[in-house]
C-alpha cells in the first residue's frame, strides 16, 4: 500500500489511528521521564518513590494479558481501547487532589492497569484496519515516537517555566486527548466475536517458533531496560551536559521515527527471520560500543541511530508476525508479547542495570545488555536454522 493510499483511504481511519498513537505515547515521554520529579516534590523517600514507579511497571506485566482476552472473545477491540483510554483519564483526575503515599499507591496501580491495558487490543485494531497491506502499520505506529519526542522535549521545558502544576495539566490533558480521539476511531469490519479457544491458544504458546520469538522479546527489552534506567546517568557520570544528553536521547527517537516512515518500502524484501538476526546483531554491537566508549560522543552518535534497528525495526516485524500467527487471539498475541518484553523485560533490565552498576559501572551495566543481546542472536539463528517459522512479513 502507497503513502497516498495508507493516509488517503476511505476504510483506513488513518488521522484518527495516528493520533491515538501521538498522544498515547506523548503521555509516555512525560510520565515515564517526569513522574519520579512529582513524587521527590511531595517529599517521598527515594525508596517511597521507587515503590510508586515499580507498581506502575508491574501493572505493565498483568493487564495487557486479561484485557486482551477480553477483547480477543468479544472482537470488540475497539470497545476495549476506548473504555480502558477513559478509565485511565478519569484516573488521571485523581493526582489533582491525592498527595499521601498509600492513596497514590493505589491510584498508581489502578492507572497503571488500564493506561497499559489499552494498547494490545489498539495495536490489533490497527492490523485489522489494515488487513492484508500490514507493512502500512510503521507509517501509523512511527506518529507514536512523533508524540514521544514532542512531549519528552516541550515538558522539560513547561515544567521548568511553571514547576510540577505543568506536569499534571499536560498528562491529564494528554490522556484525555487520548481517549477523545479514541472515541473518532471507526470498528474494523474485520473484528468478530471469538468463542475462546483455550486448547488452541495453549497449542500456540507451545510452538517453538512462538516461545523463540517471545524469549528473543524479553533479551531484547532487558538490554533496553538497561538503556532506559541508566544511560542518562552514565553520560552525566561521563561529563556530558544536560542538552547534549537530551539530544542524544532525542536523535534515538529521531531514528525510529525515521524507520517507522520507510520500512513500508524495504520490510518484504528479507523474511521474519532475517530482520530478527538484523535487529538482535545491530543490538550487540549498539550496547558494546556504549559500554566501551561512552566519552566518545562519535561513538554515542552512531550506537543513537542504531536504535532504529534495535527498537523499531524488531518491534514492527514481531507486532506483525505475531498478528498473523496469533489468528481468532491477536490482542492475546500483543498481550503476551507486552507483558514479557515490556513489562518483565523492563523490570528485569533495570534490575541488572542496578546489580552490575554497582560492580563495574557503565561498562558492566551496558556490557549485560551487550551479552543479552548476544543470547538473542543466537536464538534468532535458531529460527532460521531449524526454519521454525513458516509465516513471513510479507
Amino acid at each position: 500500500m502507497s503513502r497516498k493510499s495508507i493516509e488517503e483511504s476511505q476504510d483506513l481511519p488513518f488521522v484518527s489511528l495516528s493520533a491515538y498513537y501521538f498522544f498515547y505515547f506523548a503521555a509516555v515521554g512525560v510520565v515515564i521521564p517526569f513522574l519520579g520529579l512529582y513524587f521527590q516534590s511531595l517529599h517521598f523517600s527515594a525508596i517511597e518513590v521507587a515503590q510508586l514507579l515499580a507498581v506502575l511497571s508491574f501493572a505493565r506485566i498483568v493487564s495487557p494479558p486479561i484485557w486482551a482476552l477480553l477483547a480477543d472473545r468479544r472482537g470488540q477491540f475497539l470497545f476495549y481501547v476506548q473504555l480502558a483510554s477513559l478509565l485511565t483519564a478519569l484516573l488521571s483526575l485523581g493526582l489533582l487532589w491525592l498527595d499521601q503515599y498509600w492513596s497514590l499507591f493505589w491510584l498508581v496501580t489502578l492507572l497503571g492497569f488500564f493506561w497499559h491495558a489499552a494498547l494490545p487490543p489498539m495495536e490489533s485494531l490497527t492490523l485489522l484496519h489494515l488487513g492484508e497491506a500490514l507493512d502500512g502499520y510503521s507509517r501509523i505506529r512511527l506518529w507514536g515516537s512523533v508524540g514521544f519526542i514532542v512531549a519528552v522535549l516541550g515538558a522539560g521545558w513547561l515544567i521548568d517555566a511553571w514547576g510540577q502544576v505543568a506536569f499534571l495539566v499536560i498528562t491529564i490533558g494528554f490522556f484525555w486527548i487520548m481517549t477523545i480521539f479514541s472515541l473518532m476511531i471507526k470498528p474494523s469490519s474485520a473484528a468478530k466475536e471469538n468463542a475462546f479457544d483455550l486448547a488452541q491458544l495453549k497449542q500456540l504458546l507451545r510452538n517453538r517458533a512462538v516461545l523463540l520469538v517471545l524469549l528473543i522479546a524479553l533479551m531484547m527489552q532487558i538490554a533496553h531496560g538497561i538503556y532506559y534506567a541508566f544511560y542518562s546517568i552514565l553520560l552525566a557520570e561521563i561529563g556530558y551536559s544536560g542538552l547534549v544528553i537530551g539530544l542524544l536521547w532525542s536523535l534515538g527517537v529521531v531514528a525510529e521515527i525515521v524507520l517507522f516512515w520507510m520500512f513500508f518500502r524495504v520490510i518484504s524484501r528479507f523474511s521474519f527471520q532475517s530482520w530478527i538476526v538484523f535487529a538482535t546483531s545491530v543490538s550487540v554491537i549498539r550496547w558494546g560500543l556504549i559500554a566501551w566508549f561512552p566519552d566518545s560522543l562519535w561513538w554515542l552518535l552512531i550506537a543513537q541511530l542504531m536504535h532504529a534497528a534495535t527498537f523499531a525495526v524488531f518491534h514492527s516485524v514481531v507486532v506483525q508476525w505475531l498478528h498473523v500467527v496469533f489468528l481468532g487471539h491477536q490482542a492475546q498475541g500483543q498481550a503476551l508479547y507486552s507483558s514479557l518484553s515490556y513489562g518483565v523485560g523492563g523490570v528485569v533490565g533495570s534490575l541488572l542495570a542496578g546489580y552490575a552498576w554497582a560492580q563495574g559501572g557503565g561498562v558492566a551495566a551496558f556490557g549485560v545488555a551487550s551479552f543479552v543481546s548476544l543470547c538473542a542472536l543466537l536464538l534468532s539463528f535458531l529460527l532460521t536454522k531449524r526454519n521454525l517459522l513458516q509465516e513471513t512479513v510479507n
